[in-house]
């Protein structure tokens, strides 16, 4: 006879490897190989690190049964799949928005000249649009207003958005091409950088000998070795240069400068047989520190404007208001000599489009502006309203109201 199930031991429980072994099923692989591509490209990391011994490592400490996607998948299927998931994205975020775009010259890494079209919207999202190789090109007036209206075809049959304005630096060819594309009665509004025209403020008042001098003994308590110890030895700051491509970087150098006046000259005093002798003499010359001061309290007010006019919330009709407090500023410090200067860079920042912007802008609502600035924003609406809004009538108005008050 079978003896009852009652005289047997208790089975034990079956236990399973799946309890000792990590897997990657194949949609988490492909999730993880993507996160890992957008990490690589954003970092602008060599494809190659992915298969580093090291990296290898330390990925399979992390997850063992993960399988890192090789270098040349990195740079294939997974560049593509990150490219058009990302312009998919961009395409959702610009669809039916009016968009003003920017035009910039650059060269990258192999010295290769490329335009880069970007374009912002409303909330201040910017989006790269296109890179133009332009090489073997001139770079012509006429050529860039092809390149200009050839991207803005491309915003809007790639992502759905209309360019209502353009902006570019204020090159000689630049301002040529977007006076022709006005000329044209091309329907986008143009101007120039107000940020580039008070860069160019700054080198109109430019004192060539003063900025060369500083700029040498700047350079020389911060790249020759010992003084550079001696100075740091004794207090002294992070000495600035300036940049061309780095606004600001100029009056950050005089003011790095005066700051540390007093701990260069107690450098030099102390190391007086081993500090360059010219080094030495220019320190020492009161005189000299004085035009640096005079000349940082000139180019000080364009730094401020500058500051606000790249902050990310400055529109158009807010520029307007920031020349304005610029002269202003230096009627106010007597700096009269400079004000011509001031008014022809602004004359030449503000169109009337941005007059227009500034008498419309419940902030502004053209406060600042003088009778005949407002009699060129209207002029211009009237002139020019019915390229930017289908209901002409409703601008007009707007703008009346505005006046009345």
């Amino acid at each position: 006879m079978p003896r009852p199930e009652s005289e047997f031991p208790p089975r034990m429980k079956d236990h399973s490897l799946i309890n000792f072994v990590t897997t990657t099923t194949s949609s988490k692989k492909d999730l993880m190989d993507l996160q890992l591509a957008r990490y690589i490209f954003s970092t602008n990391t060599p494809f190659a690190a992915v298969e580093h011994p090291e990296f290898v490592k330390f990925v399979q400490m992390l997850l063992p049964g993960y399988r890192l996607p090789s270098r040349h998948q990195i740079g294939g299927t997974l560049l593509d799949h990150v490219y058009d998931q990302i312009h998919e994205d961009c395409r959702q975020r610009l669809q039916d928005k009016t968009v003003s775009m920017m035009l910039d010259g650059w060269s990258n890494i192999h010295n290769e000249p490329v335009i880069c079209v970007s374009v912002v919207t409303s909330d201040g999202e910017n989006y790269l649009i296109d890179t133009v190789d332009t090489s073997g090109y001139s770079h012509t007036a006429e050529y860039l207003q092809s390149v200009a209206l050839a991207s803005a075809q491309l915003a809007e049959q790639r992502f759905g958005c209309k360019i209502g304005s353009l902006v570019t630096d204020n090159a000689a060819n630049m301002t040529k091409m977007r006076r022709i594309m006005m000329e044209d009665g091309n329907e986008i509004i143009t101007y120039g950088c107000s940020a580039h025209y008070l860069n160019l403020l700054v080198k109109d008042v430019e004192v060539a000998d003063v900025k060369g001098t500083i700029v040498t003994i700047n350079k020389y308590f911060r790249n020759v070795h010992l003084p550079a110890a001696w100075y740091k030895s004794n207090g002294g700051k992070k000495l600035v240069l300036p940049i061309d491509v780095r606004w600001n970087t100029l009056s950050d150098c005089f003011q790095s400068y005066l700051d540390n006046w007093s701990i260069i000259l107690r450098t030099c005093e102390e190391h007086r047989t081993d500090i360059d002798t010219e080094i030495f003499s220019k320190v020492q010359n009161i005189s000299l520190k004085r035009r640096v001061e005079e000349y940082l309290m000139l180019i000080k007010p364009i730094a401020v404007a500058l500051d606000k006019i790249q902050n990310d919330s400055t529109t158009i009709s807010h520029a307007v208001e920031i020349w304005k407090e610029l002269e202003q500023t230096y009627i106010d410090n007597g700096c009269t000599n400079i004000l011509g200067k001031v008014r022809i860079r602004a004359k030449q920042a503000l169109t009337p489009f941005h007059l227009l912007a500034n008498l419309i802008d419940p902030t502004c609502s053209g406060k600042s502006l003088s009778n005949v600035e407002i009699d060129i924003a209207l002029s211009y609406c009237a002139q020019f309203s019915v390229f930017m809004y289908k209901e002409r009538g409703s601008l007009i108005s707007q703008v009346e109201r505005v006046v009345l008050k």
